[in-house]
């Protein structure tokens, strides 16, 4: 398999994972999986048990609906940090990609932003057009005709590492928003701290469910390559139950796993945690790819 970035075939493996291994592009650096998952597995990976998963160390959420409460406190930290750079206004409109059961798009359009989505999973499109009664359509964004530049504003969280091919994704974002548009995004960084001290055991790889790991450098020229200038770059965090956080911390940190009880005694029930390992990036079209 090809490098999707720059088309070398020339890479180096990192680490085994079982039927995949973690290659890297001996041209550009960038890393993805070896071989890429087919889209029959990852379609049958996002299907029923995703967003209520037995193991969401190494797939999935472990029940997304449960933690809606914290899912929008997360949504509006993420919904300002865009709107202090883009001014909503009435008419504006916002493709939310990967929307899950369409809790963000829910805010924006409180806030009057015209809202679209798209999202894999047929449960979670179910609900988020019963239910909150959004125009959420099932597939890929490549399965659905959008006219030539009809959006301002496309945001896709924690999606881009899960796709077969990040370039023709972000080729389709650059053909459906506007010029001058924003494209916002948020995906692990392979270069972060967190990622080379935990090794095999960092919560960016999760089996297959991630495909391609991106670094500020890499993210960059995949924007260039596209008709994107990349505008902002940070590291971001979310709202976290207590649970998770101890989830997590018993599965980086085993071995002092007698500390969670008093964990849970001086730390609240919820709470914003950033591990500086999660990119949050603002590009704007500048031209058509």
């Amino acid at each position: 398999m090809p490098c999707n970035l720059c088309g070398s075939s020339r890479k180096t493996k990192k680490i085994d994972f079982k039927q995949h291994a973690l290659v890297r592009c001996v041209d550009c650096g960038f890393y993805f999986l070896d071989p890429v998952p087919t889209h029959e597995e990852l379609v049958k990976l996002y299907s029923d048990g995703y967003y209520s998963s037995s193991d969401s160390n190494q797939l999935g959420y472990s029940n997304y609906k449960e933690d809606v409460d914290l899912i929008v406190l997360t949504a509006i930290q993420r919904y300002r940090l865009i709107t202090s750079k883009i001014k909503p206004k009435e008419g504006l409109k916002l493709l939310d990609i990967g929307c899950a059961y369409g809790y963000y798009l829910d805010l924006a359009r409180l806030y009057g932003w015209d809202v679209r989505g798209v999202e894999l999973n047929p449960e979670a499109v179910r609900e988020g057009k019963d239910i909150l009664k959004l125009d959420i359509k099932h597939g890929r964004i490549q399965d659905h005709h959008f006219e030539d530049e009809s959006f301002d504003l496309i945001t896709c969280w924690d999606l881009i590492e899960h796709l077969q091919d990040p370039k023709g994704f972000l080729q389709a974002n650059n053909r459906i928003l506007k010029t001058g548009g924003s494209l916002v995004l948020s995906t692990p960084d392979i270069s972060s701290w967190p990622s080379r001290i935990m090794g095999r055991r960092w919560m960016g790889y999760k089996t297959i469910e991630h495909v391609h790991f991106f670094s500020r450098d890499t993210l960059a020229e995949y924007f260039k390559r596209t008709g994107f200038e990349l505008k902002e770059c940070y590291f971001l965090g979310k709202y976290i139950s207590i649970n998770l956080f101890i989830d997590r911390f018993q599965y980086y940190f085993g071995p002092l796993s007698f500390m969670t009880g008093a964990l849970r005694k001086i730390l609240p029930s919820y709470f914003y945690l950033n591990p500086f390992d999660i990119l949050y990036a603002r590009a704007e079209k500048i031209t058509h790819c």
